[in-house]
């Protein structure tokens, strides 16, 4: 049996949550409303960033092994959604 979050892939569905506004966040139908705030408060306050990676060599189409590659990453944080 893995650990939890041994090989975790959300593929985007815990930003595309975050970023919904609270009351369109679709899975709380069975919990209690204690249980539903407490989602709300985490989503809040969890961390929402936008990544942008680019890697490439400059000059050139392709990358072949022994390339000198630039790697380019933009990181932004997104505003947090509100009710």
């Amino acid at each position: 049996m893995s650990g939890i979050g041994e090989g975790f892939r959300d593929n985007g569905r815990l930003q595309g949550f975050l970023r919904q506004h609270p009351s369109e966040r679709k899975g709380l139908k069975d919990l209690t409303e204690d249980q539903k705030d407490d989602v709300q408060h985490v989503a809040a306050v969890l961390p929402n960033w936008d990544v942008d990676v680019q890697v490439y060599v400059d000059g050139e189409q392709i990358i072949f092994e022994g390339s000198v590659i630039t790697l380019k990453v933009q990181v932004g944080r997104c505003a947090p959604t509100t009710d």
